[in-house]
């Protein structure tokens, strides 16, 4: 049968298909994978360019950071698209893009070359009008907005942000994009780049320093621990302030708060490879893994510690919003994201308890034909492979007392728990009350982590990745009227 006409077209039919299906493969595990590839590509010319070279380069950047850190003195919119058909809310949205950029109020008033010794790639935009928010007129920004990119990322990774905050808060509002961490430099470890940061934030808060009152810090990957390392360099115990500035809102989103390694598909990685991968990969990979033991404990665990600066800092801001990948995310894991070790125990007993899903009626996410809202995929049969892109739960959890650092701390140093260390940073971060925000991209390619931030290096990355336009939507507005709302 098999040499018959029809036969011979039924192999020749599943052999297309087959073609077919693993050429779809191929192309999702590059795009899932790419960004992986580049980073360690980068830590690995970075690596050897040190060896060749030095780090006079570095060395320098330091000294002026630490100089300087002490003192505290064309946008493309979410047009149509599958966006506007998740959430009504974005509907309304994209409408406003379009609007805004049909006028004069897209342009922007500042530019990296007003302030003085400011990195090449580094962007200060400040908006023009009275904003989504209706704000009153200024003579000047009384905000800044700090966006922070990730690992081996630039400015541009943020773009998205930066618009949606400037048609929000209009002239009140002064955007820094940092780029003194692009490509290399962001393997150096978080102390280096954090200070680097520093460093813009001081230059730029003496340019408008007769009107900045606010500061508001957002963190995208690694540019959230870039962050928090950041404001306890810039903070000020005698008056509270960060930079001289009354701190308002501090914002991650997937960021590594607990460090990476047993969470998610890197806790596949058998742990002799993740260590010789963050001995190969840089300062930063390896403090990321929590393999910097050197004679103390790992970085991530001091800057969760509620004696050191690094909490206190972090507790000077209003509100504290943790923005987490639900599924799908190759590089941050849910639980190192939503600062909860045991994510997956949490999960469960929420969903029985009945306590999770709740109706979204808040216009975000997507909804059903009967116009009730639909729950999270990665909750039920379908593992999260089905369904459309939407932010599953908001939720504010209250401060925890300080205790229970201390017992983590003791617990860490007496038992053979595999995520001890990670159990006492998510003690120590939770001494601060924070507000978390879960979203969910379902499907079967891996590229929630630059989703959640809609990603808009370049148009592939834009045509990838902007269907997370809605969660961006949605952490300008908690950014720009929070206040309105509490």
């Amino acid at each position: 049968r098999l040499g018959s006409p029809a036969g011979s077209s039924r192999m020749l039919v599943a052999s297309l298909v087959y073609k077919c299906f693993a050429a779809v493969l191929v192309c999702l595990g590059f795009a899932s994978l790419f960004p992986v590839f580049r980073a360690t590509t980068m830590s690995l010319a970075h690596n050897a360019t040190c060896n060749v070279i030095g780090f006079r380069g570095i060395r320098s950047s330091s000294k002026d950071t630490a100089r300087v850190g002490g003192s505290h003195c064309s946008f493309r919119g979410s047009k149509g698209g599958g966006g506007s058909r998740r959430s009504p809310r974005l509907a309304r949205a994209n409408t406003d893009n379009s609007n805004w950029e049909s006028t004069d109020h897209a342009s922007a008033s500042s530019s990296p070359r007003s302030v003085k010794s400011l990195s090449p790639r580094s962007t200060v935009v400040r908006g023009v009008g009275a904003g989504a928010a209706g704000h009153q007129k200024s003579n000047g920004p009384t905000h800044l907005y700090v966006l922070v990119h990730g690992l081996g990322g630039t400015p541009d990774d943020l773009s998205f942000l930066e618009r949606c905050i400037l048609r929000n808060a209009g002239q009140s509002a002064l955007v820094l994009k940092p780029g003194c961490n692009v490509a290399a430099k962001s393997f150096d470890g978080v102390p280096n780049g954090a200070k680097r940061v520093a460093t813009e934030i001081a230059l730029v808060v003496a340019a408008h320093e007769t009107t900045l009152t606010h500061i508001s810090l957002v963190g995208n990957s690694l540019g959230g621990l870039y962050a928090r390392y950041c404001a306890s360099v810039l903070y000020d115990p005698s008056t509270n302030t960060v930079a001289g500035l009354i701190p308002r809102h501090f914002l991650t989103t997937a960021t590594p708060h607990l460090g990476v390694g047993p969470f998610g598909y890197l806790g596949f990685f058998p742990p002799a490879i993740r260590r010789l991968g963050g001995s190969l990969m840089g300062t930063t990979t390896k403090q990321l893994l929590l393999l910097d033991t050197d004679n103390t404990s790992p970085l991530l665990q001091q800057m969760a510690d509620p004696s050191k600066g690094f909490v206190e800092a972090l507790g000077a801001f209003r509100t504290r919003c943790a923005y987490a990948n639900a599924t799908n995310d190759f590089l941050v894991a849910y639980e190192t994201a939503s600062l909860d070790p045991d994510a997956g125990e949490t999960l469960r007993n929420r969903k029985s308890s009945g306590k999770f899903y709740k109706p979204n009626n808040n216009g975000w996410g997507d909804t059903s034909v009967d116009g009730k809202s639909s729950i999270g995929g990665w909750a039920g049969s379908v593992g999260g492979f089905a369904g459309a892109a939407r932010i599953v739960d908001e939720r504010r959890v209250p401060a925890e007392s300080s205790e229970r650092f201390q017992k983590a701390l003791k617990a860490s140093s007496s038992t053979g728990d595999s995520q001890r260390v990670q159990r006492v940073i998510a003690a120590g971060l939770r001494t601060l009350e924070w507000h978390h925000v879960d979203v969910e991209f379902p499907g079967v390619a891996p590229l929630a982590h630059n989703k959640i931030c809609a990603l808009q290096r370049d148009p592939v990355m834009r045509w990838l990745f902007s269907e997370g336009e809605f969660v961006v939507e949605h952490q300008a507005e908690f950014l720009t009227r929070s206040e309105q709302r509490q």
